[in-house]
């Protein structure tokens, strides 16, 4: 049995995002994970205000993080309003993990970042 075969549906998340990021996902399915794993990790925290924050502070600081704050912070819900008009392929690989990396450094969690993509322990 492979570890992958009894992984949770948040280790699932991350699985994708470690894919995306060795190419193997295309990325325009990017963004979906990548607020899946954030809803759940505030919710599980109960930092939910805390994420909103966070998502502001990053989009004030780039610009072109706006749409992208807009998608991930509505959650999982929609309307003909907020729909998200985006092209993802605006963005590449580097720049949705470098936001997602940015969000658990903001919250104070960047190892639970790097355990999750398999990258080594910062010294």
């Amino acid at each position: 049995m492979d570890a992958r075969d009894i992984a949770n549906d948040y280790d699932a998340l991350w699985r994708v995002m470690r894919d995306a990021k060795e190419g193997l996902v295309r990325i325009q399915v990017v963004p979906n994970p990548m607020r899946y794993i954030l809803e759940n990790f505030f919710a599980f925290t109960g930092n939910a205000q805390r994420f909103e924050d966070i998502l502001q502070q990053l989009s004030a600081e780039d610009g072109t993080f706006r749409p992208l704050e807009r998608f991930l912070n509505r959650g999982a819900h929609w309307d003909e309003t907020n729909i998200a008009h985006i092209g993802w392929g605006q963005f590449n690989i580097t720049y949705y993990l470098s936001k997602l990396e940015a969000v658990f450094q903001a919250v104070g969690h960047p190892e639970h970042y790097r355990l999750k993509m398999g990258l080594p322990e910062a010294q």
